[in-house]
């Protein structure tokens, strides 16, 4: 459909008529080109009016609007539930065998008239209904959001749920769905009879305690359609029992907690087993055990906060801090502060010190060259040119300090041994830090964690840096307490804050490592089905990153089965991502062809159970997610009907989109060819009729 117009008036066009027939009318006027017959006159006559008009037409700005029509079929979500909790009950086999192929029956019916999505889910997403039902999580909330980031300006429809309403991990879906205003069409999976089970329903207990003393578990064990059932919970460390109590299940809803004291002999990471006895015609027999880690350390990190004034930051600093059962935070002003006190505390974090009047320069003299482990803040109001005295991890040069406000940019080269790709970026979102503007330069051995961005620009000047070597780190900016009130999470927990600050204090505090090679796990504790990554650097003599040669791996568990892998080269550094292992103790040693010594070390892997503390489908959630969504509850046995009640519903409608066009007149090629046509014919008949 076209529609014209055009930039001047079209009362234009007569005046344009006019023009155009007197330019041919004085062209063929009293006939000087002596043309006898009378046709071919007004032929060339017509001819030449029409070539002046169209050119005088296009001189109005003629402009031709194009109107198109697109539909948009409605997108219709097809998401199945792909955690272990699906097939832990006596239909497991049938959803095994015949799910998926179901569900592919749905899409295959649906995709004629609907735009068919697919997503599995648990505690990640896939594109696909390849269901395998090993996830060891489910969380209905994010894939919700998911659905949400990624079609909610679309046509979306429907989502089409298969799931047993069991969530392991996120908050209640209900909540999450009402943003989209949709209908969600729910299938019941699993069996909302409470299973004949017994299990460790939830173990709680410090993940970090201290050598030498006892420390408590305590133990939620959960029984059902038992009656005067006798039982026995067992914890063992390395296959030695360290705890055993007998209890009499007592009821067909049992439910009991067991607190028991066990040993920390011994420093490092201490795997435990806990298990209850296996009754006969169990549910499920993995529910039964339970295995956790703890890490045992000598004694806590004191850490010392010394500011040069009164400031937010420092209380943001003690409260990061002491989230870790590791350290111990308290906070002074420099004016009460002295050698003495120094010489009590593992860590300094010295807030704007030096001042720039020099405020409490002698206490950050004796602090480096003691090599107390420091973490330097700094502002407009540190004093620069004494600091870079006394130092060379951190190098300021500006001809006058002055203050610009700077947000967190993700350095791609070193970040990674503090956090993963997700966190750097929820980093950058954290609002700008006051940063002293100005050039600086670090020494070889120092390690930029984060860089300032200024606006839209990305610099390479750093805001966060650390240097092992001598102890030190530096974060450039303060406003620390505006990321602490930025970092509140869903579960209000300021997580990603305080592990920034724990992994600063742990980098810096532990014994400098000198040496030219480095080797270890991007953390010393991963989840059961995580990848495990490691990290390794080789540096030349002048302390420059380098990976012209071969790093081996070799792992081995706790039975010594041995796994070896070979590092990747990244840019500077290696990398090795070796996938998932068993959960379980393992050890490593790392060594190059060239370089001497063998780096070694340990990591844990802790099992995830969450899906397999609850064996009863929550029917109730589903179907309140379909009522509240005006969408329908189906159970597995007539999951087939969904199909036609989709199809049924008029509110799921495809969508006209109509798209307009304005484009020039005088752009068109065709109208180039218009008008050399007209003339092309006129000067043909003058030429026949033998006028030229």
């Amino acid at each position: 459909m076209f529609n014209i117009n055009t930039e001047y008036s079209l009362w234009f066009v007569p005046l344009c008529l006019a023009l155009a027939a007197g330019i041919s009318w004085f062209l063929y006027a009293k006939n000087p080109l002596n043309i006898e017959n009378k046709i071919v006159k007004w032929s060339l006559n017509g001819l030449r009016f029409l070539s002046v008009f169209v050119l005088l037409f296009l001189l109005l700005g003629v402009l031709l609007k194009s109107t198109s029509k697109q539909v948009k079929k409605p997108i219709i979500i097809v998401a199945a539930d792909n955690s272990e909790s699906i097939i832990t009950n006596q239909f497991g086999k049938e959803y095994k065998a015949n799910l998926q192929n179901k569900l592919n029956k749905i899409v295959s019916d649906l995709s004629e008239n609907y735009d068919v999505k697919t997503v599995a889910f648990g505690n990640e997403s896939q594109p696909d209904l390849n269901l395998t039902f090993k996830q060891k999580q489910s969380n209905l909330e994010a894939v919700i959001n998911e659905i949400e980031n990624n079609y909610s300006n679309q046509n979306l429809g429907a989502v089409i749920m298969a799931t047993d309403g069991i969530y392991t991990k996120g908050n209640n879906p209900i909540e999450a769905s009402k943003s989209l205003k949709i209908p969600f069409y729910t299938i019941a999976l699993g069996d909302s009879n409470q299973q004949r089970d017994a299990l460790i329903k939830n173990v709680r207990y410090n993940q970090i305690v201290f050598a030498g003393n006892e420390f408590e578990v305590e133990i939620d064990v959960a029984a059902f359609d038992f009656n005067n059932q006798a039982s026995v919970l067992q914890i063992s460390q390395n296959g030695q029992s360290v705890f055993k109590q007998n209890f009499t299940i007592t009821n067909k809803s049992f439910f009991q907690t067991i607190k028991a004291k066990l040993p920390t002999n011994k420093e490092g990471s201490l795997h435990f087993t806990i298990n209850i006895t296996k009754q006969n015609n169990e549910i499920s027999y993995v529910n039964n055990q339970y295995d956790f880690f703890v890490d045992v350390i000598k004694s806590k990190q004191k850490i010392l906060i010394v500011g040069l004034c009164p400031h937010p930051d420092l209380s943001a600093f003690k409260q990061a801090i002491n989230q870790n059962q590791n350290y111990e935070a308290n906070i002074v002003l420099y004016n009460d502060a002295n050698i003495d006190l120094i010489k009590k505390y593992d860590v300094v974090i010295a807030h704007q010190l030096p001042g720039f009047r020099n405020e409490a320069l002698p206490l950050v003299k004796y602090i480096i060259e003691s090599k107390t482990p420091c973490f330097f803040v700094m502002s407009n109001k540190t004093g620069f040119g004494s600091l870079n005295q006394l130092q060379n991890s951190l190098n300021y040069a500006s001809p006058q300090v002055t203050s610009t406000s700077a947000t967190a940019s993700f350095n791609t080269n070193n970040s990674s041994m503090f956090f993963d790709e997700t966190t750097a970026k929820q980093i950058a979102d954290f609002p700008p830090l006051q940063v002293a503007y100005g050039k600086y330069s670090l020494n070889a051995q120092s390690q930029v964690v984060l860089k300032q961005q200024i606006g839209y620009v990305l610099t390479d000047e750093p805001m966060l840096s650390i240097d092992n070597s001598n102890n030190l780190a530096f974060l450039i900016g303060e406003g620390f307490w505006k990321w602490r009130l930025f970092d509140f999470d869903k579960n209000n927990q300021q997580q990603i804050s305080n592990d920034l600050i724990a992994k600063v204090i742990q980098s810096i505090a532990l014994k400098a490592d000198k040496s030219l090679f480095k080797v270890k796990p991007i953390k010393q504790k991963f989840d059961e089905g995580e990848n495990i990554v490691f990290d390794a650097q080789i540096y030349n003599q002048s302390y420059e990153l380098q990976n012209n040669e071969d790093i081996d791996l070799t792992i081995k568990n706790a039975q010594g089965k041995q796994f070896d892998f070979t590092f990747s080269k990244t840019e500077k550094s290696y990398t090795a991502n070796i996938g998932q292992l068993p959960v379980g103790t393992y050890t490593y040693s790392a060594k190059s062809n060239n370089q001497k010594g063998v780096k070694t070390g340990n990591f844990i892997i802790q099992a995830l159970q969450a899906e397999l503390t609850q064996t009863r489908a929550n029917f109730q959630l589903l179907n309140t997610l379909a009522n509240e969504t005006n969408g329908q509850f189906f159970t597995y046995n007539n999951l087939d009907k969904i199909t036609d009640n989709i199809i049924t519903n008029d509110n799921i409608q495809s969508i006209i989109y109509k798209n307009s066009k304005l484009n020039e007149l005088i752009n068109n090629k065709w109208i180039f060819f218009v008008i050399l046509l007209l003339l092309s014919v006129e000067w043909f008949i003058r030429k026949w009729s033998g006028s030229i």
